[in-house]
């Protein structure tokens, strides 16, 4: 039984050795994401606010940064400064060794614990949490040690650069070696107050071909040209939705209507008598005339002429419809009347020297000079027919003064409709069926 016990217990020795063996040793603590950059200045805690430092040599330092993770429930031995070194990693080189110049952590940008803080017993930094890393010694004649407490710390170490060394470098840290590559990158800078600046990285502006110019030009000038006519079209819809209906064109896209050869005749027919059915209303309207009340004359004289009248008072009653239209302001409606007087197969001359008279202004004030010259050639023909006649042959100045301001207010109307109508016609054309 003894034997068997005995057996059972070397058993179970080899068998625990043999797993013992087997298993792989887990380090209590790792250095990750290493990188190395030349910086010009570093930034060390002279005990009461950072400063920045700079490097008697020219060639500033080197900066490297690492998270160092400690594993959970492990510890990490105090560190001797004097061996954290920084060598190349090519041993034919000959570089020089860097001894450690500062330590410290990295939050935003790296800041170092003081290089000597024996003179107030160590030195301490706490980077979020309960983590921190700190400087001591055990005499004055000890050497420096760092000491870290947390689970992890982005550590900053500081090594006085020299004009020899490799871009591949090796960092001897904790007893342990780590391959570390060399950028050409500065660190990102700061200003002295120990905030981050930014880079002013040089910025060059892609150069463009000949063809993607000229597109762009071409975009740039058919916006310009919407925003321009769009901005045009606006303002003329405003003014025009601002004038006075009076003054508006009724003829479509016609505009005012011009002077042709049926218009110029020179001779006229005897008035006669009125023994037309209208008789009654032309004769009310010829009262309301008197009375200055032209909208309800030229209501009747329409009326009159809808009834019925005879071809000489027909002319003449149009004739009164142009002056009534005259007195409203209604410069198309006043053209449209007198023409349609001097259309008239038995016009007189008692009808077409008024229609003539205002004719020759309207026209002259519109800048339709053709017409203007034809209606004042005809008037002065009139005029040497009647001056044997008790006839007005000439408009009151005050008359003629409101009749061009009305004609000039009836133009800058054509002006600012002139898109609208064009529009219209365009309009026109395309609803067409095929």
């Amino acid at each position: 039984m003894a034997s068997r016990a005995s057996v059972l217990v070397g058993f179970t020795i080899a068998l625990w050795a043999q797993l013992s063996a087997g298993q792989t040793t887990v380090d209590p603590w790792s250095l990750e994401g290493l990188q190395v950059q030349s910086v010009p200045a570093i930034w060390i805690d002279n005990g009461s606010e950072f400063v920045r430092e700079s490097s008697s040599a020219s060639d500033g330092y080197l900066q490297l940064r690492g998270r160092l993770q400690v594993r959970a429930g492990a510890l990490l031995d105090p560190i001797a400064i004097a061996e954290i070194r920084l060598r190349t990693a090519d041993s034919a080189a000959k570089a020089k060794v860097l001894s450690a110049f500062a330590v410290g952590a990295s939050i935003v940008m790296c800041r170092y614990l003081p290089r000597d803080p024996q003179g107030w017993g160590g030195a301490r930094m706490v980077v979020g949490g309960e983590r921190s890393i700190a400087l001591s010694r055990a005499s004055v004649a000890a050497p420096l040690k760092l000491s870290v407490e947390g689970a992890s710390v982005n550590l900053c170490i500081a090594f006085a650069r020299s004009a020899k060394v490799g871009e591949v470098l090796l960092l001897e840290f904790g007893g342990r070696s780590f391959t570390v590559q060399l950028t050409d990158t500065p660190n990102t800078p700061v200003t002295a107050e120990g905030n981050i600046a930014t880079p002013s990285a040089p910025f060059t502006w892609p150069i463009p071909s000949r063809r993607t110019v000229w597109i762009a030009a071409a975009s740039l000038l058919a916006l310009g040209l919407g925003v321009f006519a769009s901005w045009r079209w606006r303002v003329r819809r405003q003014r025009l939705a601002a004038i006075d209906p009076r003054f508006l064109p009724r003829n479509g896209v016609s505009g005012p209507r011009r002077v042709s050869a049926e218009h110029c005749r020179t001779s006229f027919v005897p008035v006669g008598a009125n023994t037309g059915p209208g008789k009654a209303d032309f004769a009310a309207a010829l009262r309301e005339i008197q009375g200055e009340r032209f909208s309800e004359a030229d209501a009747l004289l329409a009326q009159a002429i809808s009834k019925g009248l005879p071809a000489t008072f027909e002319c003449g009653a149009w004739s009164l419809r142009g002056q009534a239209a005259i007195a409203l302001g209604d410069i198309d409606a006043a053209i449209d009347c007198f023409l349609k007087t001097l259309e008239g197969p038995a016009v007189t001359t008692q009808a077409a020297l008024p229609a003539v008279m205002h004719l020759a202004v309207i026209y002259r004030a519109l800048g339709m000079r053709s017409d203007a010259k034809r209606m004042e050639a005809l008037a002065k023909t009139l005029a040497e027919a009647l001056k044997g006649l008790d006839l007005e042959l000439v408009l009151a100045p005050e008359m003629v003064k409101r009749i061009r301001n009305d004609a000039r207010a009836y133009r800058q109307t054509l002006r600012l409709s002139a898109w609208s109508r064009l529009g219209m016609l365009l309009t026109g054309e395309f609803k067409r069926s095929p």
